[in-house]
């Protein structure tokens, strides 16, 4: 992918840079120089939002290779330039639409420079999971992969090599993030947790949690750790909260929950909980934020875009204006510093919505099947690219080309049995492909196009 992109207009640099500290304004964002990344199949990216952009692969390359590398040096090349490449283009959209305030980049500010090693590590090793959230999918629930992909396990590239890298590195690093699958079930994690407690203790770790998991081991774990502790909840119902978190019960995770609360008050750690706003619990976001009020926690809001049948994104025009007049009725406190930015995180979500619903607005222009066949490889061969790059060459020139063979026969067997509009290319625009290409690989070419065919006969998979 190029990095290649325009700069940043000097007026909107300096008015993002107003809102930010003297220091932080030496970069449009700080995570390329200090932040690394690293997901299930040993990708390493600058940060969770740069996903089309690898700096390396584990274990081809080591750790330090990795954050010493051409390509880490170009990103940082392009950040000094005042550029955003299209890479990091969800941030970029962010500063030229004025969302200064909310630019998800702006966790780097304040964090440590140190030339010779990233000071902010973010984990997000394997997929081993309990549960099978109907938002998710097998590359980050290995319960999920074996029961409804009847995919093999991940073969993780982590190991023993890794955590004594990691143990060099440990020292001097400031900020630990850990997600998962979840995270308490992965044996990696206690392998890194314990070098941090012997190496760094004032290391600040992040643990983003279902709330399924409070056994002796964990216990055990935050008597001797200050840990700060995110729990993913997405309903206060109980059949709506089993619905969506399948295998789980909301009243062992609420009990869960009061106890990580009282374990992070005691040690002036941090309790926030992140809720995935879904068709099936948009009425719920608001009394999860007055949960939130309740525990002392701090709220984050994060769209469901995939599946399509689970995202509002997707509604008709009708529905998503019932949803905007429901949360437009929706009252909630704000007498103290937690309440207001809980607020704001309901607001901030209900102005997206109201988004999606001028979008929905927008009328359908008919396009010809040739553009949307373009626009859909275009897609495609960038996921593919991006899935691909660290494979070695004979692998990757022989599974692009079966899995390129595969998508043409899939789109050839739809070509022209509907019609095409300005609201599918939106939607094909938007798609989020990842695992494309593993699964064009594995499944059979009749299998892929059951699943097309499934999809145009379901409008509400477009809009």
């Amino acid at each position: 992918m190029s990095l290649r992109a325009n700069p940043l207009s000097p007026a909107l640099v300096r008015e993002f840079d107003r809102t930010r500290s003297f220091f932080a304004r030496a970069a449009i964002c700080h995570a390329p120089f200090k932040s690394l990344y690293f997901k299930p199949r040993g990708e390493v990216l600058a940060c969770c939002l740069s996903d089309r952009y690898e700096l390396g692969r584990y274990p081809e390359q080591s750790v330090m290779d990795i954050w010493r590398g051409a390509r880490a040096k170009d990103l940082r090349r392009a950040i000094l330039r005042r550029e955003l490449p299209p890479a990091c283009g969800g941030c970029r959209k962010e500063i030229e639409d004025g969302n200064f305030t909310s630019f998800s980049g702006r966790w780097c500010d304040g964090l440590p420079y140190n030339r010779k090693q990233p000071t902010a590590l973010e984990f997000q090793l394997g997929n081993t999971c309990n549960l099978e959230c109907i938002m998710c999918y097998g590359v980050y629930s290995s319960a999920i992969r074996k029961n409804r992909e009847n995919q093999p396990p991940l073969q993780s590239p982590y190991g023993k090599d890794f955590l004594e890298e990691m143990g060099r590195i440990i020292p001097g690093i400031s900020l630990a993030r850990f997600s998962g699958g979840e995270p308490f079930l992965m044996d990696i994690y206690y392998g890194l947790w314990e070098r941090i407690i012997d190496k760094n203790p004032r290391c600040r770790v992040r643990v983003i949690t279902n709330g399924t998991v409070l056994n002796r081991r964990v216990r055990n774990l935050l008597d001797k750790a200050a840990f700060d502790i995110c729990v993913s909840l997405d309903s206060l119902d109980p059949k709506t909260y089993a619905s969506i978190r399948v295998n789980a019960e909301l009243s062992q995770v609420l009990e869960n929950i009061e106890w990580f609360r009282k374990r992070t008050a005691a040690t002036n750690r941090a309790l926030s909980v992140s809720f995935c706003l879904l068709r099936q619990n948009f009425k719920d976001l608001a009394p999860v934020v007055e949960y939130c009020n309740q525990m002392g926690a701090y709220l984050s809001v994060s769209p469901s875009y995939y599946p399509a049948e689970t995202s509002l994104r997707t509604l008709s025009p009708e529905a998503l204006g019932m949803v905007c007049d429901h949360l437009a009725l929706v009252r909630l406190p704000s007498s103290n510093e937690r309440e207001r930015y809980n607020l704001d995180v309901f607001n901030k979500t209900a102005n997206t919505v109201r988004g999606w619903l001028s979008e929905s607005l927008e009328p359908a222009v008919e396009v010809s099947w040739e553009e949307f066949r373009k626009v859909a490889e275009e897609r495609f061969v960038k996921q593919l690219a991006l899935e691909s790059a660290m494979l070695p060459p004979d692998e990757k020139n022989a599974g692009t080309r079966l899995v390129m063979e595969k998508f043409h026969a899939v789109l050839d067997s739809v070509s022209g049995k509907w019609q095409p509009d300005s609201r599918h290319l939106r939607a094909i625009s938007g798609t989020d492909m990842t695992g494309s290409y593993e699964m064009f690989l594995n499944l059979p070419v009749e299998d892929l196009k059951a699943q097309l065919d499934d999809l145009f006969e379901r409008p509400e998979w477009w809009w």
